[in-house]
């Protein structure tokens, strides 16, 4: 079945993901006389009344007909059998996931005769036991959004989800995605699809890889519990959006949002008012390129945001910079300013220099070549000038622009073909570091592709299948990229390097605001793909609708960004006991005049030894039965198995360390076997059960219980450490000891991995797996619920809901000392020193239950 559904796929240029099953809904019912008597054989045919494709069935010996695989739009319900007046039902809405129930009474009568009724709002949810919020084009365009007009905003509106909320930087993320916690679960479990294409960022897995313009959406399913079978891959939310498909009818919209600040007042502290704006406008078009039969729709939005601000520092003052700090003596007589070149190594027996004044000769030239990047201050700021006394003014700028196209092909009345491509190109400039001389940023560019079909072979079998991509690649870096400040303009060994992303300015920790550039995390190159394909097949058995089908994904991450400890071009830091003395309690002042003599306390680097890479498929089957068990009771029984094989690096297995030794053992590198010992289950499985009792025509009870897995992509926690990513550092034993700050940062020892077997050295932080607890966590989903439908098309429901989850990750910090013990009793401190420990094992237990009561009203347009 497999392999001839993967043919299907390459016949009809396929290229998607993921749970294209969610993307299209479905109609069923029961045709009956007026005793209410099933009536077998009667013709049953739908009409999309925005492409006119038609498709039609017969009701079973029960009277009960399905059709499943439908686009998401309106559509006419005409029932016929000789003998009886025909039956037809109206604007009947079908969305993505969902069922729509239509029940058929059938008068005796000619067929000549038609009995039309225009249908209602589809408030109950009849079929199913699943928990979910449904948002429409409607809702989305009209209702108010965030200032980037983010659909995800209206999760706020989902009974168990936390606010959304932004937690990354713009340059990480510059479609502004928003992360949420849904019914106490982990928001890196949450999963969307656009289209059927799974989107995700695989380094910030709680933020989808691409946000669709408002504009561009047709329909947002929000599953919150008790997923079908169908879905997988997902443990918080299941969220699938379907973006607009073009229709018989030309149409389109243009739009313009501006949010201006010259109506505002100024910030209090600023010494001038500035101005901000955020700007967004575009198009969208859609319609028919050959009628009834090729359908198309385009999008264009730009984003266009200008951000002013004042940020604040303290530098050195004319004097200072001349080893002058005698005006600090003035506001601060307690200050004192020790020679350390006099006394005890204990700092003992200090003498000051007169006036709290170094003398010139004593006063480094590399030091005050460094200094010249501080500019003068230029506000009257604190404590008589010497704090907070430069204000610099920013404008940071963002610019994104989204573009989406869609085209949907009605082949013929039985196979339907659709492919979307989105991109998103997005510049931030917002990376300022004090002596930089100019603002760097980021550059993102995101690319989704997807095409899917569904076949219907016959009346009562149907498949659908899809492949897809999403693809990010994104690099971002300062305005000091591309000179070696360290080692060329100061001449400082040790900085820097010959990589030129190891370019730039190294930073300084002065005692003043720090100077250079501290953003260890820049520059930085992410490059990250998934892939996913998924196909299902449907076959209706009398009161049975059997559904099985294959997910893959696979995803492929490779990032060049040594983050770990001081970043790739170096830092140097200075402590106030370089002109402090034993028994004195020193000041920033004094850890300044230790920079302008060229001492310091500390220095480090980080080293990108391997490009950090991950490589890991994910595997899902299932099999399902949505059973019509009598003319009120619908079950929907299924089972799930997923199988997570161990990631890998580019060109070899993952790292573990061995306590025992303190060896770290690379997978797959000369005779160490490349699982590293690691064992990962193959006995996921998980139960889907649910039922909805139709107590009567306005009032369903429903429960559901099921269970998922989380599906978080390991090259997320363990992306970046020893021996891809090595942070070194050193520090002076003695608080009173100095290093030279002319004489640099000493080179790097660097491993040598050909024999799989490096020794751990100190000061390095490690992760690995726990090799005898790898447990992908188990959630338990369940919900009991009643539904009503009011008057005035309003419905309201009250619901408890349950989610237990079992295991999951956590990090161990292994490098822990007894009570009371000090650096003596750190266990692993004689072998691994300052190192971070941080094994990746299993936590125990989390659950979260709720009632939630939710009250539903179609939304009838604007505000």
């Amino acid at each position: 079945m497999i392999v001839a559904s993967f043919a299907i796929l390459a016949i009809g240029l396929m290229a998607a993901p993921l749970h294209a099953q969610v993307l299209y809904g479905s109609i069923v019912g029961v045709v009956q006389d007026a005793s209410g008597s099933a009536i077998p054989a009667a013709t049953v045919t739908i009409l999309n009344k925005d492409t006119n494709l038609t498709q039609e069935t017969v009701s079973n010996e029960n009277g009960e007909y399905t059709i499943t695989n439908l686009q998401p739009g309106r559509y006419d319900v005409k029932v016929g059998l000789q003998g009886f007046r025909e039956f037809v039902k109206t604007n009947v809405p079908v969305t993505p996931g969902q069922i729509s129930r239509v029940e058929a009474k059938l008068e005796i009568g000619s067929v000549s005769e038609t009995v039309t009724v225009e249908s209602a709002a589809q408030l109950l949810q009849t079929d199913k036991s699943d928990l979910h919020t449904e948002l429409k084009s409607k809702e989305i365009i009209n209702l108010p959004l965030n200032q980037y007009r983010n659909y995800q905003a209206l999760i706020n509106l989902v009974p168990g989800a936390t606010p959304a909320a932004f937690q990354n930087a713009q340059t990480d993320t510059p479609g502004r995605s928003l992360s949420t916690n849904v019914n106490g679960m982990d928001r890196n479990n949450n999963n969307t699809r656009i289209d059927g294409a799974s989107s995700v960022n695989i380094w910030l897995p709680h933020h989808a890889g691409y946000v669709a313009p408002a504009e561009t959406i047709d329909t947002v399913n929000i599953a919150t519990n008790n997923f079908d079978a169908a879905a997988g891959m997902a443990g918080g939310a299941a969220i699938t959006l379907v973006t607009k498909s073009g229709t018989n009818t030309l149409k389109g919209s243009a739009f313009a949002f501006r949010n201006q600040d010259e109506l505002n007042s100024k910030a209090f502290f600023d010494p001038v008012k500035l101005n901000s704006s955020v700007q967004i406008g575009g198009g969208t078009v859609g319609g028919p390129i050959v009628k009834n039969k090729l359908f198309f729709f385009g999008g264009w939005e730009r984003n266009d945001e200008r951000n002013s601000r004042f940020d604040q520092y303290t530098v050195p003052t004319a004097k200072m910079r001349n080893g002058d700090f005698s005006e600090v003596l003035a506001v601060n007589p307690s200050f004192k300013l020790y020679d350390p070149a006099t006394g005890n190594p204990d700092g003992s027996g200090r003498t000051e220099f007169p006036g709290a004044v170094i003398p010139g000769g004593r006063l480094s030239s590399v030091a005050q070549k460094i200094q010249a990047l501080y500019p003068l201050p230029n506000n009257a700021g604190t404590n008589n000038g010497l704090q907070n006394n430069l204000f610099l003014a920013r404008s940071p700028k963002a610019i994104r622009d989204n573009y989406d196209v869609k085209l949907n092909w009605n082949r013929t009345a039985s196979h339907q073909v659709f492919a979307k491509f989105s991109t998103m190109q997005a510049n931030v400039n917002d990376l300022f570091y004090l002596g930089v001389p100019e603002v760097g940023g980021g550059n993102t560019k995101v690319y989704v592709a997807t095409v899917g079909n569904t076949w219907t072979i016959s009346p009562t079998m149907v498949l659908d299948g899809n492949i897809g991509m999403n693809k990010q690649n994104q690099t971002a870096q300062g305005g000091d990229f591309g000179t070696n400040f360290g080692s060329q303009t100061f001449g400082l060994p040790g900085t820097n390097g010959p990589d030129p992303r190891q370019s730039g300015l190294p930073y300084f920790e002065t005692g003043m605001s720090t100077l250079g550039n501290d953003a260890g995390w820049t520059p930085l190159e992410r490059h990250e793909t998934s892939y996913t394909a998924t196909t299902n097949l449907t076959k209706l058995f009398g009161k049975h609708e059997i559904r099985t089908g294959f997910d893959f994904i696979r995803y492929q991450l490779n990032h060049w960004q040594p983050e770990l400890g001081s970043g790739p071009r170096g830092n140097f830091s200075f402590s106030g006991n370089l002109t402090g003395a034993s028994g004195y309690d020193p000041s920033s002042w004094n850890s300044y005049a230790g920079f302008l003599m060229g001492l310091d306390t500390g220095y480090g680097k980080s080293i990108q030894y391997e490009v950090m890479s991950g490589r890991e498929n994910q595997y899902g089957t299932f099999i399902s039965d949505r059973w019509n068990a009598s003319s009120k009771l619908t079950l929907n029984l299924g089972l799930r198995y997923e199988y997570y094989p161990l990631m890998s690096r580019e060109n070899r297995g993952i790292e573990v360390l061995d306590v025992s030794t303190f060896n770290v053992l690379l997978g797959g590198v000369g005779s160490v076997p490349k699982n590293n010992g690691i064992k990962v289950s193959k006995t996921l499985f998980a139960p889907r059960l649910g039922a909805a009792y139709r107590i009567n025509d306005k009032t369903v009870f429903r429960a559901g219980y099921g269970q998922t897995f989380d599906p978080i992509p390991w090259s997320r926690p363990l992306r970046g450490f020893y021996p891809l990513t090595i942070g070194y550092s050193n520090s002076v034993t003695n608080n009173f000891d100095t290093f030279q700050l002319a004489s640099g940062i000493p080179e790097i020892p660097l491993p040598d991995l050909s024999t799989g077997v490096v020794k751990l050295p100190p000061n390095t932080t490690m992760r690995w797996p726990d090799q005898n607890n790898v447990d992908r966590g188990r959630t338990q989903q369940y919900n009991v619920t009643v539904e009503r439908q009011l008057p005035s098309d309003i419905s309201v429901s009250m619901a408890y809901v349950g989610t237990r989850m079992d295991g999951g990750y956590a990090d161990l910090n292994l490098n822990y000392s007894e009570p009371g013990g000090g650096n003596a009793g750190r266990q692993l401190f004689a072998q691994a020193g300052t190192a971070d420990i941080l094994q990746w094992a299993s936590f125990t237990k989390r659950r979260y239950n709720a009632l939630q009561v939710a009250l539903n009203r179609p939304f009838k347009g604007g505000l």
